[in-house]
Order: C-alpha cells, then structure tokens, then sequence
C-alpha cells in the first residue's frame, strides 16, 4: 500500500485515469412469507382487552398487549394505527421471538399493512402517516429478537436511555465500550428490515443496534451462526447525538458486555455471522454525530458504524453534518459520519466456513458497493472558511479493510460511483480509505472541502471534481495542515 501525493495547481483540476462505469446494486430485502397472526392497535380507540387485536375494529390500546397476542406461533404481524404511543405497554418493551424456531415479527403502521416485502425504491406507505412511538430522557425504545425482524412505517422520538452497554471496534486503536439501543436494539436475528423508519433526537448512546447474537448471555467461547442480512430502506436519521445507527457482524472481545438494565454480564467473545451483509439505501442522515472528549482524539466512532460485514452496499445516500445541539463545546471533540471497518476477526471466527457458503448468491460483486452519496456541511459554525481545526480527528468518511480478510474473500474490491462532498471547508476531512484489495473511483467531487486519502492494493480513477481547492490560506487553510495535495 502507498501513497502519491498530487499537487493542485488550479481552481477547478480534473484527473482521467481510467474510464470505468459503476452499476451495482445490493437487495437484501427478504421475502417473509403471510403472518399466521395479525394483531391490531390503536392508542386512541384500543382497548386491552383478553382477545384484543383480532379485528381492525377492536384493536388492542398498547404495542405490548399486542405483542403478547402472538403466543407461541412463527409468524406474527402487529398494525400500529397512526398516532402517538408513550409510556407504560409501548417503550421499554421486550419483544422477543428468537426462542421460536424460523419465526418472524413484523410491526408496521396501518397504511403499509398490505406491503409485504419492498422493492428497494418503492413503497405505497412511505408518506404515509406514522406510528409515532415517543420516550423520553428516562425511557428507551423496543429490544427485538426472532428470525426475521421487519419495521415499517415507525417513528421513534427522544429515546434517550440505552439497552446496553458493548463493546466496539472504533475507525481506530482497540474496542471501546459504548451505550446502544436507546431506541431500538435487534439481537439474534438473521434478518432485519427497516423501511420507512424515523429516528429523531435520540441521545446517550447509539439509536440503533444490531448484533448477530445476545450480549446478555453467559460468558464462553464466540458462537458462529452463518447468516445475518441487514436492510435500511427510505430510513430518516434525525439529530441523534449519541449515534445513529450501528451494526456488527461479530462482536468483539470486551472485559464485560453489561446491560444498562443491570440484568447480565457476558464476557469473553460475542458471536459471528459468517454470511453477512448489509444494505443502505434512500436514506437520510442529518444531525448526527458521536461526541467524544478533547482530551480522547481517539477512537473515532461514526454516526452510522458498520464493522465486521464482507459485503456492504450503500446508495442514493444523503448526509447534511451540523450539530443539533447549540453547545459550542461539542464542536471540539472528535467525530465522524459514516465509517466501516472489516478486520481479522470475521475471517478468524469463520475460518471453518467453505467459501461458497460465506456469500449469498446474490451478493453483489464487490466488498463495499458505493454510489450516489453527499455529504454537506450546513452547520453554521464550523461550515465557514474562517474556521480552523485544531485538537481533533474530524473525517466525515472512514473505510478501513484489513488485509487478512481481503485475502480470503472472494470479490475483494471498494467501488465508489458518484460521490460528493459540498462546504466542509477546512472543519471536517472529506474521506480516508485504507484497503489491501482493489479501489475503484468514478465521479468523487470535492467541492469547498479538504483532504481525500485513497490507500490500496491497486487503484482505478476515472473523474475527479475539485472546485475551489487551492483557496488562500486565510479561506482555507491548508498551509495550516502542510498539504496542497490531494493523497492517493
């Protein structure tokens, strides 16, 4: 891996390398087969009565006398009538099925009741009214567990107490222990789909959570389950300022797994999914960050985490960065956007795995599949030339890949198609990738921005946009940090 240092010498430089189109696309949208019970609520007109739900017209009034509707059977569908669910029976909930063999959940609002399973891009539910499911600083969202897991048509506002304490694998140095779940947690589950899903003002940990097996389980050896399918779909990540959204393929080594709730403790190695991938597309992501001390550069953890999955496809992605609180403390601490990280640890634990069987069929033929992405920086303090970084790590996109596991895996290469970066002046770095396998880049714009540093086994260019790059140190600062170059 290495590095060349190209100078820019104009206001608006462009760099032909090699023409090449990307056209890929990831569907990792299951199809789950008819509900053998379907249970419906309403907060305004339900009632909890013994047999509540069976009818439209006599709903159950809570999301959990709804879910205790479903008894013992595999799959079970609950409506959720447009409106306002708080307080006792609708958060803080556990709904759990993985103890049922193939079973699914599914939780939508009424007007996506007839859905089913989504073609990425459409849905006749998607401006819909919502089943708004509301916490607040001393309540959290829904922990969820069976086969497959299916939200629709949700919206989850200020869940502000998380489910667990984990342990993380940050962009860099070793794991850190970090709150998740404050509005939804998924554990043991080989499917999760969230499709028109809001997530706003959630705080003191990651909004969201997904793990291939249960942190609350005793202590032992990691366990090796072969699938988990992740899919993020017309999804809306609004001001959570503890995180966003993260999920793990295997969990990582960690001293103690202890639960927000003080239920369990687990230690040593948490699960792997051999066969995983994971899915992001129509999504908008603005006002999310992971603030960290001044005093703790390092690790960085991004608003939207993905570590330990060989395949990652993300698309049609929008990302506006300001800071949603007002504290002008915040802005001096280290954070990121998105970041994933694949290392040694997936290929380790999956050693015993036949390669055939470690990819879908149908997964795409790349490793991270990435296009038709922006990034803006709208945040009025730090989206200005005048402002100058100074003690922190701020890189809006990290992707690092370890060599151990792109030796194994069978299509290894990152392509980027169509990906922009407006405004983020000298405030926050555009993007860094670290890759052992092939990179292919068409169309990176970098406009009003700062830093790209592409490291890779091989590389393919084909179009760079930079605009407005070699600005006077007093716009932009860039003598400020040594370069006037563009890192490959």
């Amino acid at each position: 891996m290495g590095f060349i240092a190209v100078a820019l010498r104009s206001a608006l430089t462009y760099i032909w390398i090699l023409h090449y189109v990307s056209d890929f696309s990831a569907d990792a949208t299951a199809d789950l087969s008819p509900s053998a019970v379907t249970v419906w609520v309403s907060s305004t007109v339900g009632s909890d009565t013994p047999s509540c739900g069976a009818a439209q017209t006599a709903p159950c009034a809570t999301i959990d006398a709804a879910f205790n509707q479903c008894g013992t059977v595999s799959n079970c569908s609950l409506y959720l009538e447009p409106g306002t669910y708080t307080g006792t029976g609708n958060t803080n909930l556990l709904l759990e099925r993985a103890a049922i063999a193939n079973s699914c959940l599914a939780v939508k609002s009424w007007p996506c009741a007839s859905s089913g399973a989504m073609v990425p891009g459409l849905s006749d539910c998607a401006n819909a009214p919502r089943a708004l499911i509301s916490c607040s600083a001393s309540n959290k969202g829904w922990l969820l567990s069976a086969s497959s897991v299916v939200l629709q048509g949700l919206l989850f506002d200020q869940c502000q107490t998380p489910f667990l304490n984990a342990t993380l694998m940050p962009m860099y140095s070793g794991p850190t222990e970090v709150p998740v779940g404050s509005a939804l947690l998924f554990l043991n589950s080989t499917v999760v789909q969230m499709l028109d899903v809001t997530v706003q003002a959630a705080a003191n940990g990651y909004a969201v959570a997904v793990f291939p097996g249960d942190p609350r389980v005793g202590s032992g050896d990691a366990t090796v389950s072969n699938d988990l399918t992740v899919t993020l779909e017309r999804c809306v990540f609004l001001n959570n300022t503890g995180g966003a959204f993260m999920a793990t393929a295997c969990l990582d080594q960690t001293p103690s797994y202890a639960s927000a709730d003080s239920v369990t403790v687990r230690t040593a190695l948490g699960a792997c999914a051999c066969n995983a991938a994971i899915s992001v597309s129509n999504c908008t992501f603005a006002g999310n960050t992971v603030s960290l001390s001044i005093s703790t550069p390092l690790p960085i953890l991004p608003a939207l985490l993905i570590t330990h999955f060989p395949t990652i496809s993300k698309s049609n992605l929008t990302v506006d960065i300001y800071f949603a609180n007002s504290s002008a403390s915040d802005r001096t601490t280290s954070w990121s956007q998105f970041g994933s990280r694949l290392d040694a640890r997936q290929s380790s634990e999956c050693s015993t795995y036949a390669l055939s069987t470690r990819r879908s069929p149908t997964a795409p033929d790349c490793a991270l599949c990435l296009q038709s992405v922006t990034f803006k920086c709208v945040d009025p303090v730090i989206c200005t030339p005048d402002y100058v970084q100074t003690s922190r790590l701020v890189i809006a996109w990290h992707i690092v890949h370890s060599p151990d596991v792109i030796a194994i895996t069978p299509v290894s290469s990152i392509r980027f198609a169509d990906i922009s970066f407006y405004n983020l002046f000298r405030g926050t770095l555009c993007m860094e990738v670290l890759a052992s396998g092939k990179v292919f880049v068409d169309r990176l714009r970098v406009i009003d921005s700062l830093w790209v540093s592409l490291g890779a086994w091989s590389m393919f260019i084909d179009g760079f946009d930079l605009q407005h790059i070699k600005y006077p140190v007093s716009d932009l600062g860039l003598d400020y940090f040594g370069m006037r170059k563009l890192f490959l």
